[in-house]
């Protein structure tokens, strides 16, 4: 039996958008855009959408490691 209290495993928007782009389900672009329609950018903005979901990826999270070393 589950343990009721446990939280939910809920991806983020930024973690679903990630792996959808990841996988090639989604373009950046339509990234871009789900985060536009669900008020995190004004605009369909590439730049910030990369840097946005950079934590969310193999790519991100490699460059990341490196910053810190």
């Amino acid at each position: 039996m589950r343990n009721k209290r446990a939280p939910y495993n809920i991806p983020t928007i930024h973690e679903s958008l990630a792996a959808d782009v990841v996988c090639g389900n989604i373009t950046m672009r339509q990234a871009a855009e789900e985060l536009c329609r669900a008020n995190w950018t004004q605009f369909v903005d590439l730049e910030r959408t990369e840097r946005l979901l950079a934590p969310y990826t193999t790519k991100g999270r490699q460059k990341n490691e490196h910053d810190h070393h």
